[in-house]
């Protein structure tokens, strides 16, 4: 004789939930470089000793298809697995800048299907072929303040900013900061590779006039390392690229760093992540960031000409404020 138990899960579908979906390992995320994204969840379950049997992807690029029950970009069938971390996207190839929406299905052991997955997402970056900025920097200013003005044709759909340097940089939007990271883009070995970001700034570019600022440190790579400083080269160098696509359809803008920013100090003199930062409060360039301020005093960027250093998307979660300590 069937247990209430029994008959409750029978009536409910199978006793596994899929959830905490991931992407890279990383939830939703922006900019990843993968040729095959690997897929992973955890199945819950308030059973004990439940286990999966088998899983289904659905990818679509369209969510109303997907939540149709369908993925017309790839489906994988239901695949006998226990499997829940690293499967591997088996779609067709992925082009630059493709946003792709996913859930998965799971099979308990006793053959029982789940409901479907709250749906996810993850979206191609750029790479070198692609990008369209040049690399920029101001040998002359320890730290120095780049800018530039551009407008916005209509209503944006998508927005999308891909910054790097070779040091740190930070970057803003009409005085705004982009995104929450700190000491971006990281540590990394500046002779092989570039890592760069990926930030949505659909909703900070509104139609009108805008403006976009750099700001540069020297950071691992021309700052002290250990005992040593300019490990890798002299001073910072920043490169981003803004890709605005609008409502009407017509072809994206791009906002590119090249030789027509404009160059100019701060109070930030020098920075170093050992050695501490100058500062001098005497010197103000309020409003450095934001459209109309006046940049005649300033000057054109050093470019420097392009090489073959590889372009990596960023790879793990960025350094960013959990917590501020107040002093006693």
């Amino acid at each position: 004789m069937l247990s209430l138990c029994t008959l409750l899960l029978a009536a409910a579908g199978g006793a596994l939930t899929p959830d905490h979906l991931r992407c890279e390992y990383r939830v939703d995320p922006l900019g990843i470089d993968a040729p095959k994204p690997r897929l992973s969840w955890i199945v819950t379950s308030k059973q004990p000793n439940e286990r999966q049997s088998a899983y289904e992807i659905h990818v679509s690029r369209r969510l109303d298809i997907l939540k149709g029950g369908s993925g017309e970009v790839w489906n994988s069938g239901k695949v006998s697995s226990d499997e829940t971390v690293g499967v591997e996207y088996g779609g067709a190839p992925l082009g630059v800048g493709d946003r792709l929406y996913w859930t998965v299905t799971v099979w308990d052991a006793e053959g029982r299907a789940s409901a479907t997955s709250k749906p996810a997402t993850w979206e191609i970056g750029t790479n070198r072929a692609t990008w369209q900025g040049q690399w920029i920097s101001k040998a002359s200013i320890p730290c120095p303040y780049f800018r530039k003005e551009f407008s916005s044709r209509g209503p944006v759909t998508r927005a999308r900013l891909y910054a790097t340097a070779r040091g740190l940089y930070r970057v803003s939007i009409d005085g705004k900061p982009v995104g929450k990271g700190e000491l971006t883009p990281g540590w990394s070995d500046f002779n092989k590779r570039a890592t760069y970001q990926t930030y949505d700034v659909t909703d900070m570019v509104k139609p009108g006039k805008h403006a976009i600022g750099m700001r540069l440190g020297t950071g691992w790579f021309s700052g002290h390392v250990a005992w040593r400083d300019s490990v890798y080269g002299k001073y910072p160098l920043g490169m981003a690229m803004l890709e605005i696509d609008y409502a009407d359809g017509r072809a994206g803008d791009f906002v590119r760093t090249d030789g027509s920013w404009k160059a100019g100090a701060g109070p930030v003199k020098t920075s170093d992540l050992l050695m501490g930062e100058e500062c001098d409060a005497r010197v103000s360039v309020n409003g450095w960031d934001k459209p109309g301020f006046d940049d005649s005093q300033w000057s054109a960027p050093d470019v420097t000409a392009d090489d073959d250093e590889t372009l990596t998307a960023q790879r793990g979660p960025m350094v960013e404020k959990l917590v501020e300590l107040k002093t006693q």
